[in-house]
């Protein structure tokens, strides 16, 4: 059987364009030459006529958004013309009228409406007294069935029910989505208990933080005989041999740890314990999620059951090597409005143990426990992830040491570290990224986030600052960095003396950048560095949340073309996490800047300089930065 090229039919079909010849006569050409310009493409303007009308003087439009049924402009404008050529063309009869006719309700069946019965849900809601149904094959999977309760009690037959589907002779399983308008009369009594129906409803349905957390947790309970090959593995492939490089450099041995995983073998654990950590804890689930309604508001319980984890030496079994022992009970509550899903929920976290204080938590090990919460789950908006990690931020003592990363993530998602997820301002993370090396599989990379406060970087003041305001606490602050920067640069100066070029023409601009390359090419020895020194006017600041920034530093003087740019890393330069955040809080374009360091090339092959040591050269009394 031969395949035949699929032609579209919405394809501007033009008419081929014959030759001129002298037996052509003038009105043929004249009639060829208008029908070409009739159907040359051209660009139509652009009219938001059923945009204007659906935002501006459609009453049904906020519950339609509500539904979720439009995902763009273009769907709404295709469902307003639909209706409008409807409205225009078929003049749809008052209610009751087609009933009385014939015995039948007037409808629509929109064909091909999507994957969401849009067109059909915006009839249902301007068109009373009409059945609506839309089909499509690229519905959502199973039956979904919009219903709109109207309350209508103007006429006797507003409270006539027929939900029976005879009225379209349909096959049952082309029909995908469905979107029902019923016109019910509402008394008190219905009225009472269809409230509280709803309410029980909205509760149930809401996927909140606490339920995420409680279904993460219940599959530490799941019996490992169960699952499969691949879960078996997932942990130890996740974490396996990436935990050790992430734990080593950001969290000291005595650092109280609270480990979340959601492997019954807890792998998390027994590395912890295993590299000489001795404050490992974790957490299980104690009861099922409660929950409980209060006028407009909905109230959710989690009692969580915390673990101190220790080595159990009689024992010689790797199963049995490790005891939980109980020392206290965290609660978590949220609270919540029925009726409004914008509002965001509030949480609380409470810890209860016969009077003892909580353990000094300063840490939070996520491994691979958020990316499991998030597997399968329709909630997955960077504003529900960022909620989680503000809830689990509440389990840590807001006085923990500020050397130490507050959380760690351990997840294959490299979008995390961007600034919708744990970069954003709201959780005041200064977040350091690294790929951790897999031996076993080297498909999918693991990466480790370390998180640190900044809020706790910022507390770290002289003793006397709490008294003076906060301008005059801020400008010290700033000073003391300056002096320490100026302090570092002439150590470095000292020590490059004799080999330190001075870059104060575009003619040394260029020679450093030749010098730089033909070092790189000498592979006999050990490629030599070719050290400069530059003063600039900063014209761009570009920082990174791995620790690194790169600057745009005009040279002072003229000739230069364009800028140089300057490569900054925390490693390269030395500096604590506090120190390098402090440094690019002063940064501020037009700042002129010292830099002392070896010639470079990016990943572009152009010429940078990679700085060791700066100073912001400034004169007299230094700025105030808030």
């Amino acid at each position: 059987m031969t395949s035949t090229r699929h032609v579209s039919r919405w394809r501007l079909c033009r008419p081929p364009l014959e030759p001129r010849n002298s037996e052509t006569s003038t009105t043929s050409s004249s009639y060829t030459a208008e029908t070409i310009a009739t159907v040359s493409p051209s660009t139509p303007p652009v009219s938001l006529r059923y945009l204007n009308e659906f935002v501006g003087k459609l009453h049904c439009a906020p519950a339609l958004l509500q539904h979720g049924l439009f995902p763009d402009a273009k769907e709404v404008t295709e469902s307003m013309a639909l209706f409008n050529a409807v409205r225009r063309y078929i003049e749809p009869k008052n209610k009751g009228e087609s009933l009385k006719e014939n015995g039948k309700h007037d409808g629509i069946v929109v064909v091909g409406d999507g994957n969401t019965p849009r067109t059909a849900a915006m009839f249902a809601f301007r068109m009373r007294g009409w059945k609506c149904y839309s089909v499509d094959p690229a519905m959502e999977k199973g039956s979904n069935e919009i219903r709109l309760w109207v309350g209508d009690n103007s006429t006797p037959e507003g409270g006539n029910l027929n939900v029976s589907h005879a009225d379209f002779s349909l096959a049952s399983s082309v029909m995908k989505g469905c979107v029902r308008k019923e016109l019910v009369e509402m008394s008190e009594a219905a009225s009472g208990s269809t409230d509280v129906e709803k309410q029980s409803d909205d509760v149930k349905n809401r996927d909140g933080v606490l339920d995420f957390i409680g279904d993460t947790l219940k599959e530490l309970d799941r019996d490992v005989s169960s699952m499969s090959q691949e879960e078996l593995m997932a942990e130890e492939q996740t974490i396996g041999s990436s935990l050790s490089s992430a734990v080593a450099s950001h969290l000291d041995v005595d650092t109280h740890v609270l480990a979340l995983g959601w492997h019954p073998h807890r792998l998390a654990v027994r590395l912890l314990l295993r590299d000489g950590y001795k404050n490992v804890y974790t957490v299980s689930l104690t009861d099922e999620l409660s929950l409980s309604i209060n006028d407009e508001r909905g109230t959710k319980n989690l009692k969580l059951q915390l673990h101190k984890c220790t080595v159990d030496l009689d024992t010689e079994r790797e199963d049995e090597s490790v005891v939980f022992e109980p020392c206290g009970y965290f609660t978590l509550q949220s609270s919540f409005a029925l009726y409004s899903s914008e509002e965001e929920e509030k949480i609380t976290v409470s810890f209860d143990n016969d009077g003892h204080p909580a353990p000094p938590l300063a840490c939070v090990l996520d491994a691979g426990f958020i990316f499991r919460g998030f597997r399968g789950r329709a909630k997955k908006k960077p504003s529900f992830f960022r909620h989680v990690c503000r809830t689990l931020d509440q389990f840590l003592r807001p006085e923990s040491s500020i050397r130490n990363a507050s959380l760690i993530c351990l997840t294959p998602r490299k979008q995390w570290r961007k600034k919708e997820f744990l970069a954003h301002v709201d959780l005041g993370y200064d977040v350091q990224s690294f790929i951790a090396t897999r031996k076993q599989l080297q498909a999918s990379p693991v990466y480790v986030y370390c998180c640190y406060k900044l809020q706790e970087m910022a507390t770290v003041q002289p003793t006397g600052v709490g008294a003076k305001d906060s301008t005059m606490a801020a400008r010290d602050d700033a000073l003391e960095t300056w002096l320490e920067l100026e302090k570092e640069l002439k150590a470095r100066q000292s020590e490059l003396d004799g080999n330190l070029v001075i870059i104060d023409s575009p003619e040394a601009r260029v020679k450093a950048a030749q010098d730089q390359e033909l070092a790189a090419r000498d592979t006999t020895t050990e490629p030599r560095k070719v050290y400069v020194q530059v003063v600039g006017e900063i014209t761009r600041v570009r920082r990174f949340s791995n620790g690194m920034a790169f600057l745009s530093l005009e040279l002072a003087g003229s000739g230069y073309g364009r800028p140089l740019q300057v490569f900054l890393q925390r490693d390269t330069l030395n500096w604590s996490p506090e120190t390098f955040t402090k440094f690019m809080t002063l940064l501020r374009k037009g700042d002129e800047l010292l830099a002392v360091g070896f010639m470079a090339r990016n990943a572009r092959g152009h010429s940078m300089l990679q700085v060791e040591a700066l100073s912001l050269a400034r004169t007299g009394e230094y700025e105030t930065y808030n």
